[in-house]
């Protein structure tokens, strides 16, 4: 129960910051040029979903490791 809470909370973290580090960007690209908007925010979206299914393929080999043992 107290790890399940925990990592809850610790997901919970990473969500606002990676929120607060896209809204960076986008007010980065912004400034740059207003069209670098519509091309920073798919490819950190798509950036994002990429890492997200990696590290799930990664969590699920580390946890069928320690199965085994």
């Amino acid at each position: 129960m107290q790890r399940e809470f925990g990592q809850e909370v610790f997901i919970m973290r990473k969500f606002c910051d990676v929120f607060i580090a896209e809204a960076m960007a986008l007010t980065a690209a912004s400034m740059v040029y207003r069209v670098c908007i519509t091309t920073c925010f798919p490819f950190s979206v798509g950036l994002l979903y990429e890492l997200n299914k990696l590290s799930g393929v990664i969590q699920l080999k580390s946890d069928s490791k320690t199965k085994r043992l």
